[in-house]
C-alpha cells in the first residue's frame, strides 16, 4: 500500500514553530515499521507543495497524521481537507491527543485513531487494510462509529529495543531546515519512554501506564552512529530517569569516538543526586538541560505532586551554571499571576 505520513502545519501564531522545528521523529519511526509498504513523509511545516498536488502525485491509500493538543485544530482541518481532496483515502490519526481524548475526533473525517504507542498498531492496521481484513481485530484502535467511539482490545507497551531505527532518509529534503534556536545541524533521539514520577499535570505516566522503559545503551550508540547531524536532542520524558544507565551510555558514546553536542531532559533532584554526571556529560558535549521547574513556590509543587522543592531547583541551577550548561526552564503559568508573581 501507499502510505503518506503527514506532519501538520503549525498554527498561525505558534511560538514553538518560530523557536524551533524538530524532525518528525514519530513519523520516521512509523515509516520504519512498514518497510514492505511504499511510505513517504510530507512535512507541511516546511514543504511549499500544495497538499492536493502531493496527494494527486503520490496517490496514497492511507494517510497518517500525528496530533498533539496544541495542534488539534490544524490537525482536524487537515483531516477534513484530505477527505475533500480524495474521500477514498483512509485517514489515521495518532499521538497524545487522540490517545487521551479520542472523542474529540468523532465527526472529523477520521477513519481510525491509534491509542497509545503506534509502532505495532499502525503496522498491523496497514497490513490488515491491504489484506481486506477486519480492523476491529487490531489491538490499540479507536474507531468512530455512529457518533461514538468503538475501542478495540488494548495493546500492551512495546519493547523499545525492538523498535526499528527511524527512516531519517525520508526527511532528507527537509533536514537542513530543522533547527532549535540558533542551532542548526539538529536531530532528535529517543532513548526512553515514561517517567517514574506522578506529577498531576502530566499525562506521560498515564500514557506509559506507569512504566519507565529504556533502550539498551548499545542500541542507542548504534543509532547515534547513523545520525549525520551534530546536535542531538534527547526527546525522552525524563532522560535522567536512570543515572547509572546515563553514566554507562556516556562511557559507550565516548568509547565509540562519537563527537556531538547534546540536550537532555532532567529533574533538578536527580541532578543533585548525581552532579558528577553533569561534569561527565559536559566533557562529552552536553550543551543544554531542560528542567521542569514548574513554579517559584513549594505550595504549587506540593499541590501538583511534583515531589520536589524550589530549593532543589535553585541548587541544580547553580550546578548547571558552574559547568557552563545552558538551562531551558519550563514553568506552568497561572492565569491569575500578578506582576509580582512573574517577577518572582
Amino acid at each position: 500500500m501507499k502510505v503518506l505520513l503527514i506532519q501538520p502545519p503549525p498554527g498561525a501564531n505558534s511560538f514553538v514553530a518560530k523557536s524551533g522545528i524538530p524532525e518528525p521523529l514519530a513519523l520516521e519511526i512509523l515509516a520504519a515499521t512498514i518497510p514492505h509498504h511504499d511510505a513517504e513523509i510530507f512535512d507541511m511545516r516546511l514543504d511549499r507543495q500544495p497538499l492536493r498536488e502531493k496527494i494527486e502525485i503520490f496517490q496514497p491509500d492511507v494517510i497518517g497524521v500525528g496530533c498533539l493538543t496544541a495542534g488539534y485544530y490544524e490537525c482536524v482541518n487537515l483531516l477534513k481537507t484530505i477527505k475533500k481532496i480524495e474521500p477514498k483515502i483512509i485517514s489515521v490519526v495518532g499521538g497524545h491527543h487522540p490517545t487521551v481524548m479520542p472523542q474529540d475526533f468523532v465527526g472529523t473525517s477520521t477513519d481510525f485513531m491509534v491509542i497509545g504507542e503506534g509502532e505495532e498498531t499502525f503496522r498491523e492496521l496497514v497490513d490488515t487494510l491491504e489484506s481486506r481484513g477486519d480492523p476491529t481485530e487490531v489491538r490499540g484502535l479507536a474507531i468512530p462509529r455512529n457518533g461514538k467511539v468503538q475501542f478495540t482490545n488494548e495493546r500492551p507497551l512495546i519493547d523499545l529495543d525492538e523498535m526499528p531505527i527511524p527512516k531519517r532518509e525520508l526527511t532528507r529534503q527537509y533536514r537542513h531546515k530543522y533547527f532549535r534556536g540558533a542551532t542548526k545541524s539538529y536531530a532528535c533521539l529517543l532513548t526512553s519512554r515514561g517517567c517514574q514520577f506522578r506529577c498531576k499535570f502530566c499525562c506521560q505516566w498515564t500514557l506509559n501506564k506507569g512504566s519507565y522503559r529504556i533502550r539498551k545503551t548499545e542500541n542507542v550508540v548504534d543509532e547515534l552512529r547513523r545520525i549525520q547531524e551534530n546536535f542531538i536532542d534527547f526527546v525522552d520524558d525524563n532522560s535522567w530517569g536512570n543515572t547509572n544507565w546515563m553514566s554507562e551510555l556516556c562511557d559507550k558514546i565516548k568509547a565509540a569516538g562519537i563527537q556531538k553536542e547534546y540536550k537532555l531532559y532532567a529533574r533538578s533532584d536527580l541532578i543533585l543526586n548525581r552532579p558528577d554526571l553533569i561534569a561527565k556529560w559536559k566533557d562529552l558535549g552536553l550543551k543544554a538541560v531542560l528542567i521542569g521547574f514548574e513554579s517559584f513556590n513549594d505550595e504549587d509543587l506540593n499541590k501538583w505532586n511534583k515531589r520536589n522543592t524550589v530549593a532543589k531547583n535553585v541548587k541544580a541551577t547553580e550546578i548547571l551554571k558552574d559547568y557552563g550548561v545552558e538551562i531551558v526552564g519550563y514553568f506552568m503559568v497561572d492565569p491569575a499571576y500578578t506582576e509580582d508573581d512573574f517577577q518572582r
